[in-house]
């Protein structure tokens, strides 16, 4: 078959798949079209700014020069997907992970312009922050990432099943913030990474509506799955 007919019927399939189950009159966790759309992370980062949360500084491009510029002016800077941390290259599947932009890297900055990526000033961190979000109840944790090398740019990045992690509970101003993203991208369910920095101050990152939960809910008991069994319950 050739590539081109390959793609057209791929998408032909995915589309009467999705068509069809989104089409369901049902209760969703949450709706798969809402879902598709919150996956978008330029969105996310305009809605969560919207609803008063601090974001980043971000530029969304594939433009050379416009990323040089915001290299010499973010300051220390990293680069991210704007919307699937995933690829498969050459039959494997391959994680793309949050990453510096080093000097070294500008080099190589003509070849961006084959596809767009978000890149944003670094955030310095005390912890990561993850919040998950089930109907209007959030589970917060804090991650100590930068107790490990690898993990300090990006936590997914470490193999290390140790990490630090403990229950906090947010600040009730980003609390309300995380609540009024959620409501804006039309989620039930999310999980919400975000950075708390040496001040204190707390600093969006993104929300993945359909985030792993569990390894968090078995080391800090935090009764997230009791939490979606009485959402689903109460519909």
């Amino acid at each position: 078959m050739q590539e081109g007919v390959y793609e057209f019927c791929l998408q032909e399939n995915r589309a009467a798949l999705l068509g069809s189950i989104a089409s369901r009159q049902t209760t969703w966790m949450s709706h798969p079209a809402d879902v598709w759309r919150a996956e978008l992370k330029p969105y996310q980062l305009a809605l969560a700014e919207q609803v008063g949360l601090r974001v980043p500084k971000s530029l969304v491009t594939n433009a050379p020069d416009a990323i040089r510029n915001a290299f010499h002016t973010f300051g220390p800077m990293i680069v991210k997907p704007c919307r699937s941390g995933y690829a498969v290259v050459d039959g494997e599947e391959r994680s793309i992970y949050t990453s510096r932009l080093l000097a070294e890297h500008l080099e190589f900055v003509e070849e961006a312009r084959l596809s767009p990526a978000i890149y944003q000033e670094q955030i310095p961190k005390r912890y990561d922050i993850r919040a998950t979000v089930v109907g209007t109840e959030i589970f917060a944790a804090a991650i100590d990432s930068q107790s490990d090398p690898a993990a300090a740019v990006d936590w997914r990045h470490t193999a290390n099943p140790n990490l630090p992690h403990l229950p906090i509970e947010l600040p009730s101003k980003v609390r309300e913030g995380v609540l009024a993203l959620m409501q804006a991208l039309g989620l039930t369910f999310g999980a919400v990474d975000l950075v708390e920095t040496p001040d204190h101050d707390f600093v969006f990152l993104e929300v993945n509506p359909n985030g792993q939960w569990l390894w968090i809910e078995d080391q800090l008991q935090l009764g997230i799955t009791d939490a979606i069994v009485a959402w689903l319950a109460s519909k």
